[in-house]
């Protein structure tokens, strides 16, 4: 339920059907549109929230929410149209 959060486990089997060129905070989207497409499937442990600061900044640009907008739609539009 949080693609961004970075824990994360992957099957390098399931990696290597992927193409990922994204190195910022759009690859999380980029990853979960193309293992849709692949139809990899995805499962969803629980872990403990080890931050409370919802004042958390991205750095740079991300930290303005219009651009960070545009910044993930673009990524989500090229991978859905690929």
């Amino acid at each position: 339920t949080d693609s961004f959060c970075g824990f994360k486990g992957y099957r390098i089997e399931a990696l290597s059907k992927l193409s990922l060129t994204e190195q910022g905070y759009g690859m999380p989207l980029q990853l979960w549109i193309q293992a849709c497409k692949e139809k990899l499937k995805v499962a969803e442990k629980a872990t403990k929230r080890i931050y409370s600061n919802v004042g958390r900044i991205f750095g740079g640009e991300l930290d303005d929410p219009e651009k960070r907008f545009i910044y993930y739609k673009k990524i989500m539009e090229v991978e859905i149209h690929k």
